[in-house]
C-alpha cells in the first residue's frame, strides 16, 4: 500500500456548519482539503490554513473494486430514477385515457 504525503490548502466552507471557535477547540471534521487559488475559489469559502496530509492508498486491485461498486450503486440510482419517470409518464397516460373514456366503450 503506497503512502503519500503532501501539503494543500485548508477551508471553511459555508457548508460545514465550522467557525472560529470549532477550529480554536481542534474540531476539524467537516473542513475541505484542496489546492484551489485565485479565481477558482468558490463564493463563501474561507481560507482557514494549510494541512500536511498523509494519505495510505488501497492498491490497485482495491480500487478498481471499489470503482465498481461505484459504478454499480450509480447504475441503480439511474435505474430507480428512470422507473420513477416512466411511472409518472404512464400516470399521465392513464389519466388522458380516463378523461376521454365516454362510457360507451364494452356496453352492448
Amino acid at each position: 500500500m503506497p503512502t503519500v504525503t503532501t501539503k494543500t490548502k485548508v477551508w471553511i466552507t459555508p457548508y460545514c456548519g465550522l467557525g472560529p471557535e470549532d477550529l480554536k477547540a481542534g474540531r476539524v471534521n467537516g473542513l475541505t482539503y484542496h489546492n484551489l487559488a485565485g479565481d477558482q475559489i468558490p463564493e463563501g469559502w474561507v481560507l482557514a490554513g494549510e494541512a500536511e496530509i498523509t494519505v495510505h492508498l488501497v492498491d490497485a486491485k482495491t480500487l478498481v473494486a471499489n470503482k465498481i461498486e461505484s459504478l454499480r450503486e450509480e447504475a441503480k440510482a439511474v435505474r430507480a430514477e428512470a422507473t420513477a419517470r416512466v411511472t409518472r409518464i404512464e400516470g399521465q397516460i392513464n389519466d388522458l385515457l380516463a378523461l376521454s373514456f365516454d362510457g360507451k366503450a364494452g356496453a352492448a
